[in-house]
């Protein structure tokens, strides 16, 4: 089975839930931990478009994706909740 639809739809979900919660004028809290699955949610995405890569396809084109793809995992996973929220304030 694909994951990638399923976890893009969890970044819709997840943007929606921090977008409401904005607009609830929520706890700090309850946005962090928002933004914390917010970019969970994200970097799943990329770890499924990674899996989607078939193996038997390797070359040095797919090494490349698949190496800006890791840079930008690591990148998420470096990114502050904070900064996140401030996306979307």
């Amino acid at each position: 089975m694909k994951k990638l639809p399923r976890t893009m739809q969890t970044v819709q979900k997840r943007t929606d839930t921090l977008r409401n919660l904005l607009r609830r004028s929520a706890g700090e809290q309850q946005l962090m931990e928002a933004a914390r699955r917010l970019r969970q949610a994200r970097i799943n995405v990329l770890r499924a478009k990674i899996g989607e890569l078939s193996p038997a396809l390797f070359t040095s084109k797919l090494d490349k994706r698949i190496e800006r793809l890791s840079e930008k995992v690591e990148l998420l996973r470096a990114t502050e909740p904070q900064t996140i929220l401030n996306e979307f304030r």
